[in-house]
This record gives C-alpha cells, structure tokens and sequence, in this order.
C-alpha cells in the first residue's frame, strides 16, 4: 500500500515531479525545526532562561526532529520498497502485481516500468505456451494422416495407386514442413503475431480443397461425405501455412464429431462489404449456443470425445481463433442445439 506521506507529497505541486525533491523538502524542514522551536520559544516570554536550559531544549528539538524526519523519509522509500516485493513475488510465485502507475516523478516511473515489464514477460510466456501448443496440437492430424496412407500402402496391391499415396504423402509433409518453419520463426521473433509482410493475396479454393484431400483417408473410414460449394474468385491476404492449419483443425473437429455415414459441407462465399467468409457446417454433435464462447477457451472444459471416442485436447479451436484474429478476422461457432450438428465460420471483413 502506497505511504500517506509520499501521496501528500505528490499532491505538492513543488514536489509532485521529483523524487529528490520530496527527500530535499522533507530534510530541509527537519534541519530547522530546532531553530523554528527557538523562536517560538523565545517569543512566548522564555527569554530569561539559563543557557543550560537553551542547549536542552535545543538538543531535545533536534532529537525529535531527527526522528520525525528519518521516520518520514523512510516512508518515502515505499515506492522502492513496492518495486522490489513485485519483482520478489514475480519471481518466487509468477504473481502478477498491480502497481499505482499514476505517480508522475521518478519514484513513479520505476513502478511503472516495473509493471510494464511483468506484464510483457507474462505475455511473451503467454504467446510461446501458445506456440508449443500450437506445434503439439496441430501436428497431430497430419501425423494420423500419414499412419493411414502408411498402412493403406502396406495393403496395397496396385503400383499406380501406390506411387498415388506416396505423392500425396509427400504432398502433406511438404505442407507440414512449411508450417513448422513458420512456426519455427514465430518462435524465433518470440511472439505468436504475423508479420504483414508474411500476408500474400491467394486463391482460397485450392486450400480449401488441399485440406479436404488430405483428411479424405478419415473420412472414408467414418463412411463421410465432405461436400464443397466455393464461389469463384476468392482472394485473400494469408499466411498460406498457419491458415490452413486452421482449416485443418475445423475439417477435423467436423469429422471427429460426425456420426457415421453423415455429411459434412464447406462453404465459401463474398460477402456484400467486400469480405469473404468460409464455413465448416457437420450434422453431429451439437453443442448449446451458450456454451459457444467456451469453446474457443484455453484447455476448453466444454472439450469432449468424437462421436468414436476420439480424442480431444481442448486447444484446437483456441488456437485457430488465435490465428484468424492475427489475419484481423473472427473465428464463430454456430448451432441450433446438442444433436443437430455445428457450424464453424471464419469471417474476413
């Protein structure tokens, strides 16, 4: 808690904007109140006092003024003290602290930077948590992905649709491999935000279809359908990797919870300020259209199995959100309720 005195202080116009000032004011009051004692001393008729009692009440004086004003001034250190706690605790236990950042003078200005400083090491640790997770998370598909073109080589008889699997395995970990750079300098520069220079105008269609050819194997073994209806024309500034990534992660989510034999649509179209949308629709699951902002939390509580027990991290959708606002967009979840399937949109505008 800040000190009384030091607010007083800062409320002095005089003193307000120095530190060394307030240390300056509070000594040069110290040093005269003997003096000040005297006189009053003096005016109220003790003129006929001994010497002796003149050297007593004068050592008496500066006794208590030297003690008032050490007491003072030690209040004074409390912004330090402050400082010092918050950088202790942050260290020892990662608590946050919440120092007053209102004070103008320098005293002021080490709070400040203090504050400012926790607060850009917990988002630096923040953004890198979200990068691990973000490795974690999504090269797992793409990882399931090559086990099934694996063993589906294994099986197979035909050299065409052999030589068929293994350029499309091949496809895939060219992509992945780009991805991971991409996350590799991200991880480089220490945050998880694009650089605008990494946004190149393309095409959306062929991401769009590259993701759903590279989820085909699952599907076919879920007895899925996955449609496409894509307007013509549409452009985007992306980051190609990251991006589809999340459309990876949304293809998936639809096809984990999809019952078997169902349906899954992907569909893009402009919208009429210019924008595009791209959405991802399944008739599974469902959720309640309440618990929809859950959803997209960090380690989602609201995370469950597919429709065939499949796993879940609760991070996936976290951090496609994540992406998408880093293109300036919106990531929504739509549905009409448990059972009746869900609807994931992206939004540029």
């Amino acid at each position: 808690m800040m000190s009384p005195i030091y607010k007083s202080l800062s409320g002095l116009r005089l003193t307000s904007k120095s530190y060394a000032l307030k240390f300056l004011f509070v000594a040069f009051f110290g040093i005269h109140v003997p003096l000040i004692g005297l006189v009053v001393a003096f005016s109220f008729g003790l003129s006929d006092v001994s010497i002796m009692k003149v050297l007593i009440i004068t050592l008496v004086l500066t006794l208590v003024a030297t003690g008032i004003t050490l007491y003072i001034l030690r209040s004074l250190l409390t912004p330090l003290d402050m400082a010092r706690n918050a950088l202790g605790n942050y260290l020892e236990n990662r608590t946050v602290p919440s120092l007053p950042m209102e004070y103008p003078d320098e005293a002021g200005m080490v709070l400040r930077n203090v504050q400012q400083t926790i607060n850009q090491l917990e988002e630096l640790l923040s953004q890198q948590k979200d990068l691990v997770a973000l490795i974690s998370h999504d090269m797992r598909s793409p990882i399931s992905s090559v086990i099934g073109m694996t063993q589906l080589i294994k099986t197979e008889t035909d050299r065409g649709k052999v030589v068929e699997a293994c350029d499309l395995l091949e496809e895939e970990m060219k992509k992945q491999l780009n991805y991971l750079d991409d996350i590799l300098t991200m991880l480089s520069q220490e945050q998880l935000t694009l650089n605008p220079g990494a946004l190149e105008m393309k095409p959306i269609a062929p991401i769009i279809h590259g993701v759903v050819s590279s989820l085909d194997q699952r599907a076919k073994e879920k007895e899925l359908i996955v449609e496409t209806s894509l307007e013509e024309g549409l452009n985007w500034k992306i980051q190609e990797s990251l991006f589809r990534e999340v459309l990876l992660n949304l293809l998936s989510n639809a096809l984990k919870f999809s019952n078997r034999g169902g349906r899954i649509t992907i569909s893009a179209w402009r919208l009429q300020n210019g924008g595009i949308a791209i959405s991802v629709r399944d008739r599974g699951l469902g959720f309640h259209q309440e618990d929809a902002e859950q959803l997209f939390e960090r380690f989602s509580k609201k995370g469950r199995r597919g429709t065939e027990g499949e796993k879940t991290t609760g991070m996936g959708l976290y951090l496609s959100r994540k992406i998408v606002e880093q293109h300036n967009g919106l990531l929504l979840a739509k549905s009409e309720g448990p059972g009746k399937g869900s609807s994931f949109e992206i939004i540029f505008s």
